[in-house]
């Protein structure tokens, strides 16, 4: 297999020049992240089918592992960084699979790449060396000045590409691509996005090649305007730049796999929780980032995604949306109740419920939920996020099936 060959030789060459240069540990990891981004950007030229790309990556991977547990000289270019990072690992998973999704089409598969490859590591350095305006995520302290790098290397990758013929629709795919690179980019840490931002990217490419611009621009505004309003209310939230990140991301997937009636539940959630929360000093004390959203998010958006991907009806879809926020309002609000050392409010956390549950358009059927769902309110309140995210999921699930 001469491409396989190629591939290795080059990494390996890669690897022995950068190691022979005596960098500094950041400086060398963006080196070989770069690297292997160019490398990996000759894939549709050296392989005619996936498979190869996918052994590829299992060698890599396995070579890798060895290299963590051997801890060779050569590993030096990896793993002097103190932070904690998976990301070599997941490069080659993230690539692989990107290449199989597009049957190593260019036009979807290298901006792909090439937003992993260039804006990432444009978004470091420019915020390590520039980067005065700091927000907080789970993945550390990100700036404002690096994600503007993302989002102006990842725009002008996708222009170029030009993923369509029309210039006008071709400009708003980029800025939209861009947007949600640049969102993504800022959420994820530990190198996780490696894996996430390749296969983001793709999907948003995907979707949007046949989109029209008025669809485009209400996209962009939908990003523009959740972003926004939670920036203007930061002060009056327990979010953190990596919870305001996370929740416009999910109001765009909201939205864009569902449409705008998906807005509906988490809007009147999100509302509903900072009118009877905000006057309280003591939730000042609380951070609410990425995780905290994700544990909300997640449930609603499996639902989204089945009602596009599976024959479920999309109307039995959106109720589970709305089951899975109906279970968060009662969920949340027993854990504010239990943080801020309170009675658990039972009376309410009812109206809560039922005022998200008001987003169904069955009403009989929201009111049944909300009679299950308030008594548990006194006994959530020590609940975990995973717990959260599971139980709400699964609550939806036997409420439909029932």
């Amino acid at each position: 297999m001469p491409g396989i060959s190629i591939v290795i030789v080059s990494l390996v060459t890669l690897m022995v020049v950068v190691h022979r240069f005596s960098l500094a540990a950041e400086t060398s990891r963006k080196a070989i992240h770069v690297g292997m981004g160019v490398i990996c950007l000759a894939f549709p030229w050296l392989f005619s089918n996936s498979r190869s790309v996918d052994l590829l990556a299992v060698l890599a991977v396995t070579t890798l592992l060895v290299i963590r547990w051997r801890k060779p000289a050569l590993g030096d270019v990896l793993h002097r960084i103190e932070r904690l990072s998976i990301g070599e690992l997941l490069f080659p998973i993230g690539v692989a699979i990107v290449f199989r999704l597009s049957d190593g089409d260019p036009r979807t598969y290298l901006p792909s790449i090439a937003i992993l490859t260039f804006a990432d590591t444009a978004g470091a350095i420019v915020g390590r060396r520039f980067g005065k305006t700091l927000y907080r995520t789970n993945a550390g302290q990100k700036s404002v000045e690096g994600s503007l790098a993302v989002f102006l290397v990842s725009f002008l990758i996708v222009i170029v590409s030009g993923i369509s013929s029309d210039p006008l629709t071709n400009f708003l795919i980029a800025v939209v691509v861009s947007l949600v690179a640049t969102m993504a980019e800022g959420i994820l840490g530990a190198g996780t996005d490696n894996l996430v931002l390749p296969i983001a990217v793709f999907a948003l490419i995907f979707i949007l090649q046949n989109h029209i611009w008025p669809d485009l621009l209400a996209r962009i505004a939908l990003i523009a305007g959740t972003g926004l309003f939670l920036f203007c209310v930061r002060k009056l939230t327990s979010l953190n730049g990596g919870g305001l990140l996370s929740a416009t991301v999910f109001a765009y997937l909201s939205f864009a796999l569902g449409g705008p009636r998906f807005l509906i539940a988490p809007c009147l959630l999100f509302i509903i929780h900072l009118a009877t929360t905000y006057r309280f000093q003591e939730l000042s004390q609380m951070e609410h980032s990425a995780d905290s959203i994700s544990a909300v998010a997640i449930p609603g958006l499996i639902w989204v995604t089945l009602g596009v991907t599976t024959n479920i009806p999309h109307q039995q879809c959106y109720h589970g949306f709305c089951l899975t926020m109906m279970a968060q309002a009662c969920f949340l609000h027993s854990a504010t109740r239990k943080f801020l050392g309170k009675q658990s409010g039972v009376l309410v956390g009812a109206i809560k419920v039922l005022a998200v549950g008001a987003a169904c358009d069955l009403w009989w059927f929201a009111g049944v939920a909300a009679i299950v769902l308030i008594p548990v309110i006194p006994i959530s309140g020590n609940l975990t996020r995973p717990s959260q995210a599971i139980l709400a999921f699964l609550f939806s699930l036997i409420a439909l099936i029932l």
